[in-house]
């Protein structure tokens, strides 16, 4: 009697199709089904999850030809990188909606953005990574003498036929043009000059016969000292009393680009120079010389 009574209690109805059966499977939501109506149902979820697919991919493709891909980039990296909430994401769906004439399904709308903020910040970091490419100049040869130059056509006039600043590209007059490319083998402005600590460190690694470049450009922005035989980037600073968190991300961000070139970054406060600039110069040879036996 008792055994029949357990059978009974295991009999249930599916709510689908209202079939008696012994056995069940459950849905998302919890409900209780036959295995019948559960088949039935993976086949509209797998029919489903195919046109949400085709359904993402035609909008993520009608949105970047309408040109948001900026607009959605710049959503993630400004809005919803700070206050990742659902509330943004609503004003974003808004805007599309009320502005931009899109009516698009708000349960997919944050994998439609997602999709175009990757390939758009993809596509960012492809033209950082060419453009460096492009305009990265190449390292001074180890057996070079220090105080040679580079012929004129390294640093060539501007159109105009007057030599321009190798970073802010000002018009240079001739003694400012060769006193720079005197001293640091490149075309640069008196602001482009650098600091007093900043020009001492360069030349006290150029007299003890190392290679570097000073303001090299590594396609995202103007490195301090660059010594690129041993792929090493040298910033220098004022002497931080405080922790700021803006400072730190940007830095942040400028030493991740140059991480993908597998360069590595120091930062020297000034202070720190003026006191000891020997012995910092007398380490990076000695950096300098280890790194160079490391790759022979």
């Amino acid at each position: 009697m008792k055994k029949s009574l357990k059978k009974f209690d295991n009999i249930f109805n599916c709510p689908k199709c209202n079939k008696t059966l012994w056995q069940y499977s459950i849905l998302k939501d919890g409900t209780k089904v036959c295995p019948n109506c559960y088949q039935d149902y993976l086949k509209k979820e797998n029919i489903d999850e195919i046109k949400n697919k085709g359904y993402i991919e035609e909008t993520t493709n009608k949105l970047i030809d309408k040109g948001l891909s900026e607009l959605v980039y710049n959503f993630f990296e400004k809005i919803y990188s700070e206050n990742p909430k659902d509330e943004e994401v609503k004003k974003l769906w808004k805007l599309f909606k009320m502005k931009y004439e899109f009516e698009i399904k708000y349960d997919l709308f944050f994998k439609i953005i997602s999709n175009i903020y990757e390939n758009h910040k993809e596509e960012k970091e492809l033209e950082s990574f060419e453009k460096n490419l492009l305009q990265k100049v190449s390292p001074v040869e180890e057996n070079q003498p220090d105080d040679e130059t580079q012929p004129d056509d390294e640093n060539p006039p501007s159109d105009t036929g007057t030599f321009c600043c190798a970073v802010c590209n000002k018009e240079l007059d001739k003694e400012t043009y060769e006193d720079s490319m005197n001293k640091f083998n490149k075309a640069l402005c008196a602001e482009h000059q650098g600091t007093e600590p900043h020009r001492n460190l360069f030349f006290a690694l150029k007299d003890r016969g190392i290679p570097c470049e000073f303001e090299a450009y590594d396609g995202y922005r103007h490195i301090d000292i660059a010594i690129h035989d041993i792929k090493l980037y040298i910033e220098i600073g004022e002497v931080l009393t405080e922790i700021n968190p803006s400072q730190f991300l940007a830095d942040l961000k400028k030493d991740t680009f140059s991480n993908q070139g597998n360069y590595q970054t120091k930062r020297l406060n000034i202070e720190f120079i003026d006191d000891h600039l020997n012995e910092i110069a007398d380490t990076l040879k000695e950096v300098y010389i280890t790194a160079n036996a490391f790759k022979q």
